[in-house]
């Protein structure tokens, strides 16, 4: 099984709809009607933020989200700063399973409404 197919049987396991699931690429445009947008471990090159962030700029409506998983990475505090300044972001602690034991990670929520 592929991330993809693991973020499908997610969604089913919570009660959602698994036929609008599919694998988006940032470096691509976005398509049209995404309004959640689910990404893990996706902020360990500090070049990747500003293709994100555009990324999530076009591609959520007014209501959107994206959630992405984050492992705590030291490299990932200045693309937090990047998506606080172009988002309302919320970070929430959690834990993950990794390489046989427990491991903190971050949680980022956000919103496709942009502070001021």
């Amino acid at each position: 099984l592929g991330v993809v197919d693991f973020a499908e049987v997610g969604v089913v396991a919570n009660g959602f709809d698994a036929s609008r699931v599919r694998r988006l690429d940032w470096r691509e445009a976005p398509p049209a009607g995404v309004e959640t947008v689910l990404a893990s471990d996706v902020l360990y090159e500090a070049g990747f933020i500003h293709p994100l962030i555009g990324f999530l700029a076009e591609t959520l409506p007014s209501a959107g989200s994206a959630w992405l998983a984050e492992p705590c990475r030291p490299a990932a505090a200045e693309s937090l700063r990047l998506l606080a300044q172009a988002f309302a972001l919320r970070v929430h602690p959690a834990r993950g399973w990794a390489q046989g034991r427990w491991r903190r990670v971050r949680i980022l929520e956000i919103r496709s409404v942009r502070r001021g």
